[in-house]
């Protein structure tokens, strides 16, 4: 079965982050696609500055970035859903807005659509946001710093919510780890839910993005109510019931 190429590139760097060096052939055998289209994808990857070519293959440029090290198995969860929700977070955005992004593998993926929204101004507590977007021409980063959980990639505590409070965002895309229908959206720790709700109170509007095995399971800290919430993106996997019971939410629900 063959892989959309946007998947295909993932793993790839995925399966170059273990080997360290990949030969062509390996890539057309395991991906069923032909040399060509393994070259090609090499090109473009070279391209991006993700790998070194070599004579009939390719090597990791560098050691293994954090971001990489850290998301490791949770950056490749659910890609295919973060990519489909991130685009869909992406045609929110306009050129010229101020946006917030939290943290966690989602919100990361987001940040890797905004090369082409451009002039954007950026506030985040995300180390990875930080990485995947600071050197891209017409984005104005701004990095909310504080105590540092090398477990989440982000910063977190009172420094971090006060820097939160001098800013004022168009949108804040925030991520959960659970949404309950009727009730809200969860974090899995006080930390995490307190700079959420810092987000919230800084932005015209809070989209939550949650992927479809995060709905209706069970929550620990709640960290935004559902009169909080304005949007929430999810992925094609959501049940009809599910889809029931956010409907009935207080907010505009985008699949």
């Amino acid at each position: 079965m063959r892989v959309r190429a946007y998947r295909r590139h993932d793993q790839i760097l995925d399966l170059l982050n273990e080997k360290r060096a990949l030969d062509v052939g390996t890539i057309a055998r395991k991906f069923n696609v032909s040399l060509a289209t393994a070259r090609r994808d090499f090109s473009i990857l070279e391209h991006e500055g993700k790998l070194l070519r070599t004579f009939g293959g390719v090597q990791a440029g560098a050691e293994p970035s954090l971001v990489i090290k850290t998301f490791g198995e949770k950056r490749v969860a659910m890609n295919a859903a973060k990519i489909s929700m991130a685009k869909t977070a992406a045609a929110l955005i306009r050129p010229g807005m101020k946006i917030m992004l939290d943290s966690g593998t989602t919100i990361w993926t987001v940040s890797r659509q905004l090369k082409h929204l451009v002039p954007l101004t950026v506030i985040t507590s995300s180390l990875a946001v930080i990485e995947e977007i600071g050197a891209v021409d017409g984005i104005t980063l701004f990095c909310v710093g504080g105590q540092f959980l090398p477990s989440n990639l982000d910063f977190y505590g009172p420094r971090t919510q006060s820097a939160l409070a001098q800013f004022a965002a168009d949108i804040a895309f925030l991520g959960i780890d659970k949404l309950i229908a009727g009730r809200g959206g969860y974090a899995a720790d006080q930390e995490s839910a307190a700079i959420i709700r810092a987000m919230c109170q800084h932005a015209n509007k809070r989209v939550v993005m949650v992927d479809h095995s995060k709905i209706d399971s069970s929550g620990f800290i709640l960290a935004l109510e559902n009169k909080n919430i304005d949007v929430v993106i999810t992925d094609a996997g959501i049940s009809k019931a599910q889809r029931r019971q956010l409907a009935k939410g207080p907010y505009q629900l985008i699949v």
